[in-house]
This record gives C-alpha cells, structure tokens and sequence, in this order.
C-alpha cells in the first residue's frame, strides 16, 4: 500500500505578507526515511505479491503524478542532478544567514562586515537593483569572497512570476544565466518570493513545485527572521534573530540585502556574536543541506522539514 500526504501550512513570508499576519511559522515533519517513498515523475510496477491463500501473483500499476508537459519542454537545460542530503550531526550548531532580494550598490560593504567576522552565507539574488553590466560584477564579487549564490528570481515581480508556471520557469531562467554568466556555474538551491506557501502563488503552487522538483531543485524557506520589514528596532531585530535562530541546532535565518535594510549593517555584528558565543557556527547553503519548507508535494524523496513550531516576537 502507498500512502502519500498532502499537508498545507499557512504561515509568515517575507515584507508585504509579515505586515498581514502574526509572524507564526509552521513546517511539516517527512520522514527522513527516504527509501520509504517513490520519486513521483516516475511509474512504478509492482509485482509478485503473494495472495497467502490462492498463491496467485497480482500486478499493480501505479501512475504518478507529473509536472505540465509544455513546461517540461522548456529550457532542457535548465535541470540539477540531485544529491544526497547530509546527515545532521548531534550536538553541531550551524546557523545558514540568507540575504535575499540584493544585490545592490551597497552590497560590497556587507561583504566587508562578513569577512571582518569571518561568516560566509547564501545570497538569494535578483535584477531589481542594478544595470545588467553592474550586476554580473556584483555576483562575481559575492562568489569570489565566497559566499553562496542562488537564484531569487530576475523580477521579483509576483504578479509576473506567479501567472503561471511557465513564467516563472521563464524568469528563473533569466536569473540562473546572468549567475552562470558571473560565476561559471549554474543554481541548484533557490528560494520562491513570499515563502513556498506565499498565498500570491496558491493557484499554481502544486504544479511550481513538482516542475521545480523534477528538474532537481531544492528550494529553501527559513525558521529565523530578523524582522527587517517589520518596523522594529535595531535592538528588537538582534534579539528577533538571535532568538529565532537560536531555536534550533540548524537555523535559517532570512534577512535582505537592500537600500531600505541597510540597517542590518548594525544588527549583524551583534546577530553573529551572539550567536556564536552560543555555540553556533556559520556556514552557506547548497543541495546537500536539508531545507525547510514551508509547503512541500508529493515528492519526498528529497524532503525533511521541521515539526510544527510557533515563534513569537
């Protein structure tokens, strides 16, 4: 018998949707059994099972589920191969810092306060800020102090990516080309604008995610924020953070690399120390790290997310 559940949360996403809601946060527990489940882009047959009276062989035929065949076809090279996730260790402490939305102008002075404390982390990029020209020198400049680059998205339009799945297929594209253009390499994590429950995305959210899964993607949400579109303060954000990420043993702490929040250039080195005075260690994101998720599909061949939680400010 296969079972496969299909379980949604509704929780805090990123500036317009923590503005709505109650900064609450929940995540799912998948077994990390992997070998449990069937990838979902496959057909399976299953044969020789023994009637314990009769000693007849039945055969079951399973369909599986697939993402839309006109999105399959596009972009064939736009695929990952996917890699086993690593073990968490018992007793490691490992905070993920994640900067989304950047870069921008101002970007290379981040970079300069993560090497002064010898932190590397994930920048989830986009095209919002600079001129395509200023832009590939920017990426260049984030991974060759080595840090970590995935794609955001080019838009951050979400009345454009989230239309349809092709859109967003078309600008992710757009995006993971400008960083092969940068850096030499190609993404294989990513995070979705809003969060992977981002109610802007409900109508196509099923399909998004099988597509995205199919090709090898491995998407991260987070379970720490610092507030930043939220109007606290500089100590309210340090104490948000430090406090949300300290929550775990493996903590993803989203923060964003903007003009408007730039004020995080005072909250980090307060977020870092503290952090590490607790035990804790820094390192980047890549597809070997278990992500959370906010809302997953049928695919759990890849997945392990964190048991409902409820973080309060």
């Amino acid at each position: 018998m296969v079972v496969v559940f299909l379980i949604g949360f509704d929780s805090g996403t990123v500036c317009t949707v923590l503005l709505e809601q109650n900064d609450v946060f929940a995540f799912k527990s998948i077994s990390e059994d992997d070998s449990e489940y069937s990838n979902i882009y496959s057909s399976e047959t299953i044969t020789e099972i023994e009637n314990a009276t009769t000693n007849q062989t039945t055969t079951t035929e399973i369909t599986t589920i697939e993402p839309p065949t006109p999105v399959r076809n596009m972009y064939p090279d736009m695929t990952v191969e996917k890699v086993p996730f690593k073990e968490d260790v018992e007793g490691d402490k490992v905070v993920y810092i994640t900067f989304d939305d950047g870069p921008w102008e101002g970007t290379s002075q981040l970079l300069d306060l993560l090497d002064q404390y010898n932190v590397k982390a994930t920048f989830f990029v986009t095209a919002q800020y600079l001129e395509e020209d200023k832009l590939i020198d920017a990426l260049k400049e984030i991974h060759d102090r080595g840090h970590a680059i995935a794609v955001h998205t080019y838009s951050h339009d979400y009345d454009v990516i989230y239309s349809s799945v092709e859109s967003y297929v078309k600008d992710f594209h757009k995006m993971d080309d400008i960083i092969f253009r940068a850096t030499g390499e190609r993404s294989s994590i990513f995070r979705l604008p809003g969060g992977s429950n981002a109610k802007y995305s409900s109508d196509i959210r099923t399909d998004l995610l099988a597509e995205m899964n199919y090709r090898g993607f491995v998407y991260y949400d987070w379970n720490a924020y610092d507030g930043g579109c939220d109007n606290y303060s500089i100590d309210g954000m340090i104490s948000k953070a430090v406090r949300e990420a300290s929550a775990h043993d493996k903590g993803i702490l989203l923060m964003h690399d903007t003009k408007a929040q730039s004020f995080i250039l005072q909250t980090l080195p307060d977020i870092i120390s503290q952090l590490r005075s607790q035990g804790y260690r820094f390192d980047r994101l890549d597809a070997s790290v278990k992500p959370y998720q906010f809302e997953t599909v049928a695919d759990t061949s890849q997945v392990t997310t964190t048991p409902p939680i409820e973080i309060t400010n």
